[in-house]
């Protein structure tokens, strides 16, 4: 099990900044991966022993994770060709498994009964942050794709690229009873996020938020769509042709 080498009155002091604007946050640390979920429990509540985090700061609990994935996704972000690259963070297990159980400790203990993700770095991120919260996953399709069913569209307003998109959910996915997290890598405009909102509260289910890797997003978007991400674009290296 990882001992976590990390300084509890700043994690304390950064967690409560952080839940200013975020809410109320999970209990849970990031030990390295049990053989079980049970085993992954019992060794998250031995590790904020071993740290002095048990039963008393769920702030610090948190921003060591969330510290430790913005570090994560920091380290494995790069500039290809001009694009932004965050493909190497699923190529590495720890960093992947460090980004998810980020994703997921931002919205942990907040209600959310499904994650959904528009494909494909949503499929990939959302189905592992839903298992990491022990809830299901609801696929978000684009156009052309098979998709059997009664189901729920939207058009996308246009997009970074100026692109619109149809959006599609199966209908039966959803219920009345249902907070849904969508989680994907990114969000600017918030276009395609905003369409899948629209598409969860048709059938009266509750949006639960967004969690994405890096966060472009307008105050105003942010607000709407209650986006809360590891990273913010800001934070990232800038680009040189050079390199």
């Amino acid at each position: 099990m990882e001992v976590l080498d990390f300084d509890l009155a700043a994690a304390e002091h950064s967690g409560k900044e952080f839940r200013k604007s975020t809410g109320s946050f999970p209990d849970k640390s990031s030990a390295s991966a049990p053989a079980s979920a049970e085993r992954e429990r019992a060794d998250c509540l031995a590790c904020r022993a071993d740290n002095g985090l048990s039963g008393r700061s769920r702030d610090a609990t948190l921003a060591i994770m969330t510290h430790r994935a913005r570090d994560l996704a920091l380290r494995h972000f790069q500039w290809n060709d001009g694009h932004a690259d965050v493909w190497k963070i699923f190529r590495d297990p720890d960093a992947l498994t460090g980004v998810v159980r980020g994703l997921a400790a931002t919205f942990e203990g907040e209600g959310i009964t499904a994650v959904c993700g528009i494909e494909s770095r949503g499929f990939l991120l959302g189905a592992a942050v839903a298992i990491e919260l022990g809830v299901g996953f609801i696929a978000v399709r684009k156009q052309n794709g098979l998709f059997p069913g009664e189901k729920l569209t939207r058009q996308t307003p246009p997009d970074y690229r100026r692109l619109r998109h149809e959006l599609r959910i199966q209908r039966t996915s959803l219920t009345p009873s249902d907070r849904v997290l969508m989680v994907d890598d990114w969000v600017e405009t918030g276009s395609q996020a905003l369409s899948v909102k629209a598409m969860v509260e048709e059938v009266g289910s509750h949006w639960g938020g967004c969690a994405v890797i890096v966060d472009q997003a307008s105050e105003a978007c942010r607000r709407t769509l209650d986006v809360r991400g590891l990273v913010t674009a800001a934070e990232l290296p800038e680009w040189n042709p050079q390199r």
